[in-house]
């Protein structure tokens, strides 16, 4: 039922559009009829109106179809001179001898005469005419084809930009929950008692986090150096609270910090090993940030939780769609005992 439904606003859509093809074609073939081929039709107005106007529906019809297919095989902006060149003679022709063939027939049927013989004149004005309307059709089609064209690529750029907020959402609802903050200030509670200056520091190290993660909203792109600066304030909050059984190594040349990417990339990268991996004093997990000339590499070592609860997966999907939105393509390297994942900069 619903596929009978959604076929019939096109079926109506198509159907007014051949309509109005036929009906264009009609006038413009009556046109042609009533200031050329009068004579042919031995000044019969009202003959000459039906004949001329169905050949001219019949023309229109043929000359959209066969642009149709020229869109498919020779696109306007691949090769412009090659589509006009095409378009032109491929529609005069056809224009042309959908024209002549009826004249021709309607002449034998009830003249019993052979039209080229009789009205050269006339035909070669008709061939002229047609070959100027053909031409001025042509312009105005790749005329409309720039103006979709045009269209359309904005339409695209509009929507990937909003996917890119969506995406940053996303992120930021990642960060910015209950579950996350209970974590947060579950680990100062402990710590409250045992160690003040420790506990200064958490609370600091947090503060800094959202506000960076806050301010990161706004930016399509970050300095490795302040991603870092990100990184550094998460994994300080784990490495207070699990000690001996987490610990982030960043090893990062001095030269890419200027290097460009995605705000919280890293972070969630890091967010993700720890979700994904459990933390044991005789089994630490190890992450380690490390460039070369191409990008970032995270990675850490692999102890997979036995009883991993279900993730929404917007961690590395979010990465992903960033990146794939940029043009850019993420590499990771997953196996038994190490995951890998290179971040490439971007200018």
């Amino acid at each position: 039922m619903k596929n009978n439904i959604s076929i019939i606003p096109f079926l109506k859509k198509s159907i007014s559009k051949n309509i109005f093809t036929l009906l264009i074609g009609f006038l413009f073939g009556a046109l042609i009829g009533s200031l050329l081929l009068l004579d042919i039709f031995n000044n019969d107005f009202g003959c000459m109106v039906i004949i001329s106007g169905s050949t001219g529906a019949i023309a229109l019809c043929s000359v959209n179809y066969i642009n149709t297919i020229l869109d498919n095989k020779i696109s306007w902006n691949k090769n412009i001179i090659t589509r006009f060149i095409f378009s032109i003679i491929l529609n005069f022709i056809i224009v042309f001898i959908v024209f002549i063939c009826i004249l021709m027939i309607y002449r034998a049927l009830f003249f019993d005469s052979v039209v080229f013989s009789v009205y050269k004149q006339d035909i070669l004005k008709l061939g002229i005419t047609l070959l100027f309307i053909m031409l001025m059709y042509t312009i105005g089609h790749f005329a409309l084809y720039t103006y979709s064209f045009h269209t359309l690529s904005k339409l695209k750029l509009i929507e990937q930009e909003n996917r890119q907020i969506n995406l940053k959402l996303e992120t930021l609802k990642s960060q910015l929950t209950p579950h996350f903050l209970f974590n947060g200030l579950n680990a100062i509670s402990s710590l409250i008692d045992k160690d003040k200056l420790e506990t200064e520091q958490f609370i600091r190290h947090l503060a800094n986090l959202y506000k960076s993660i806050l301010d990161s909203s706004t930016t399509d792109l970050i300095c490795l150096k302040k991603e870092l600066e990100i990184v550094k304030s998460y994994t300080f909050l784990f490495e207070a609270r699990f000690q001996n059984k987490f610990s982030c190594i960043i090893n990062v040349n001095d030269n890419y910090l200027k290097q460009k990417i995605p705000p919280l990339t890293l972070q969630l990268l890091v967010e993700n090993a720890l979700k994904h991996n459990e933390l044991r004093e005789d089994n630490p997990l190890l992450i380690t940030i490390s460039t070369n000339h191409k990008g970032v590499l995270v990675k850490n070592n692999i102890n997979k939780k036995r009883n991993l609860e279900e993730s929404l997966h917007i961690g590395m999907h979010n990465i992903v769609e960033r990146y794939k939105l940029l043009g850019k393509k993420i590499t990771n390297i997953n196996s038994d005992e190490e995951f890998i994942v290179e971040i490439p900069f971007l200018v």
